[in-house]
């Protein structure tokens, strides 16, 4: 068999193969944005620990447009995740993802995803 045509056939079979697996295993599981949003904030601030997180989503929620370059970056990181805080209301913290309101996350959520983080990173 000609070259070309054999790596066409190839080609075509890793294709199907690859559309097959997809069809059986379906689609990707999501990250939930509350998830990701800590992730961002873990990774720009490197600390992983729930006081620094709070005081980062009570900064985001308080400050518009006065806060220093660090803060700056990192609300930019979210919203290209398209999260933006609002609001720090008893054990909650409010926001929107790509300009819709979303349930509020409780504290303890957020004690809960970041303890995964630490988790990952002793691997």
């Amino acid at each position: 068999m000609h070259e070309p045509r054999r790596l066409a056939l190839q080609q075509d079979l890793i294709s199907l193969c690859e559309e097959r697996w997809l069809a059986m295993r379906g689609p990707e599981p999501k990250t939930p944005p509350l998830r990701k949003a800590i992730m961002v904030m873990a990774t720009c601030t490197r600390r992983s620990d729930l006081v620094a997180v709070l005081e980062i989503i009570s900064l985001l929620a308080a400050s518009r447009g006065d806060s220093d370059a660090a803060l700056e970056t990192l609300r930019e990181a979210l919203a290209a995740l398209g999260i933006c805080f609002f609001a720090v209301e008893d054990d909650q913290a409010r926001f929107t993802r790509h300009g819709h309101g979303h349930k509020a996350a409780t504290f303890n959520q957020a004690a809960d995803i970041l303890f995964e983080i630490r988790q990952l990173q002793l691997g």
